[in-house]
């Protein structure tokens, strides 16, 4: 999951520092990154401080989202599978 997390954040990043984000009309002012894990397992504990410490790093550089804030939201499945049926 924080590879997946990362991964996006550096496809993001890449996006900004390649300057395609000035060719589009608005950069969006809040992206919203939801992470869905066990938090009293050993991963996800582990996983939780790996997210919290990639967030606060991307945003403690203002240069590399240029002003978008980022948003993350964290919800404890409680060790319950989560299905991906609609």
């Amino acid at each position: 999951m924080t590879r997946i997390l990362l991964l996006g954040l550096v496809v993001f990043y890449s996006f900004i520092s390649s300057g395609i984000t000035s060719n589009l009309a608005t950069v969006p002012p809040i992206v919203n990154i939801g992470v869905l894990f066990f938090f009293n397992s050993t991963i996800g504990k582990v996983v939780k401080v790996a997210v919290d410490a990639a967030v606060e790093d991307v945003t403690s550089d203002p240069s590399i989202l240029c002003g978008t804030k980022l948003k993350l939201t964290m919800q404890d499945t409680n060790s319950q599978q989560i299905s991906g049926h609609a």
